[in-house]
């Protein structure tokens, strides 16, 4: 979670059953080739080709589509907000803290959404 809002992280734990503690540190940019390496982020872009296959069988377009909103952990990924915008550009793609904003509208039924 940290890497999505700065450039490293670093966590150390410990292992009770073997004695041994544990270091890592992690780039931002060293995630991103993680999950590429690990077909995360191809697993993404198959998903989006597969919606815009559909949603093309149903006569909307991909310049049709008039904003995506990202939800979920995953979206906080900077990797993963990359490769969405890189797809429907940054101006149609929504991703104002969406859990946070979730749980204030569903908490307080008075607050109206933008």
């Amino acid at each position: 979670m940290r890497l999505s809002t700065a450039e490293s992280a670093k966590e150390a734990w410990f292992d009770r059953e073997n004695f041994m503690s544990y270091d890592l540190q992690l780039q931002r940019d060293e995630l991103a080739e993680i999950l590429e390496n690990h077909q995360l982020l191809q697993q993404l872009r198959d998903c989006i080709n597969e919606i815009l296959v559909i949603a093309l069988s149903k006569g909307i377009g991909k310049a049709a589509i008039e904003q995506v909103l990202l939800v979920g952990g995953t979206c906080q990924i900077p990797a993963v907000q990359q490769l969405v915008n890189a797809y429907f550009g940054r101006g149609r793609v929504k991703l104002n803290k969406p859990i946070s904003k979730f749980v204030s509208l569903t908490s307080n039924p008075q607050v109206k959404p933008e």
